[in-house]
C-alpha cells in the first residue's frame, strides 16, 4: 500500500494521546499525507467503539441512547477473563483494519494509531495471564495478514509506573475507565510486559518484517523534547 501505519504504545499516562495529536499536527504542518480522522484503539468504527465501551465498562460520549448504556452497565455486572477481553479486542482491531484503516493507507495516507495489538499482548496477557501472549501474538498476526496490512514502526512511550499514576491521577475522576482504575502492580507488569516485548521482536530474525519493529522512547522529558525525539525515529520511515 502506498501509505503507511505507526502505532504508539505505553502504560496509562504515558503521553499516547497528547503525542500523537502534536505528531500529527507537526507532520501535517510539514506537508506529510498524515490521516486526520481520530485513530484509537479500540474504536474507529460503530461497532468497535461498541467493543471499546463494553470492554471499558464507560459507557462513551459518542453512545447516548439508553440500549447502549444498559449493554455497557450489563457487562459491568461481569467479570470478563483476559480471554474475553482478547476476543472482545480482536474482533474491534479486524473491524476497524478493515472498514477504516486500510482504506487510509490505500489513499496513500500515514496513520498514527493510539494502542493496537501489543496492548493485547501487555494487557491481556503479561499483565493478566501469561499462557496466552502466544495464542493473543499469532492470533494478531492473522488479523493484520487478513487485512493485508502491516505496521510500520511501533513507537512505545516509556514512563515509570509511579510517573504514569502521577499524570493519569489528574484526569477528571468520572473519565476513568475499568484499566484506569488499576493499581501500581497491574500496571508494573504491563510496563515489564512491553520491555519483554521489545527484547522479543529484537530477537527475531532480520528477515522477520517485524524485526526491531518497536522504538522505545522515555517520556518523562518535556513535551517539545519528547516530540524531537519521536520524530527523528519517525522521519526515515516516512520519506
Amino acid at each position: 500500500m502506498a501509505g503507511k501505519l505507526f502505532t504508539f504504545e505505553g502504560i496509562e499516562g504515558s503521553g499516547k494521546g497528547t503525542h500523537v495529536s502534536v505528531l500529527k499536527e507537526e507532520l501535517i504542518n510539514r506537508g506529510y499525507p498524515i490521516s486526520t480522522l481520530k485513530f484509537y484503539e479500540p474504536g474507529g468504527t460503530d461497532f468497535a467503539d461498541l467493543m471499546r465501551s463494553i470492554l471499558k465498562q464507560n459507557a462513551d460520549q459518542e453512545f447516548t441512547k439508553n440500549h447502549f448504556k444498559d449493554l455497557v452497565h450489563l457487562f459491568q455486572k461481569f467479570k470478563i477473563s483476559p480471554t474475553t477481553q482478547s476476543f472482545l479486542f480482536f474482533a474491534a482491531r479486524a473491524d476497524q483494519l478493515e472498514k477504516k484503516v486500510k482504506a487510509e493507507l490505500e489513499k496513500g495516507n500515514y496513520v498514527f494509531l493510539d494502542r493496537s495489538k501489543d496492548s493485547t499482548t501487555t494487557y491481556q496477557g503479561y499483565a493478566q495471564n501469561p499462557k496466552l501472549i502466544p495464542w493473543i501474538r499469532e492470533t494478531n498476526k492473522q488479523i493484520f495478514e487478513g487485512a493485508d496490512v502491516q505496521i510500520t514502526k511501533t513507537i512505545y512511550l516509556d514512563v515509570s509506573v509511579e510517573e504514569g499514576l502521577r499524570r493519569s491521577s489528574l484526569r477528571d475522576s468520572g473519565k476513568k475507565d475499568f484499566f484506569d482504575k488499576k493499581g501500581k502492580g497491574f500496571f508494573e507488569k504491563v510496563r515489564n510486559g512491553y520491555l519483554s516485548e521489545i527484547e522479543y521482536y529484537n530477537s527475531l530474525s532480520k528477515k522477520d518484517s517485524e524485526y526491531s519493529r518497536i522504538i522505545s522512547i522515555p517520556t518523562e522529558a518535556p513535551v517539545d523534547e519528547v516530540k524531537d525525539r519521536v520524530l527523528k525515529a519517525l522521519i526515515p520511515y516516512l520519506d
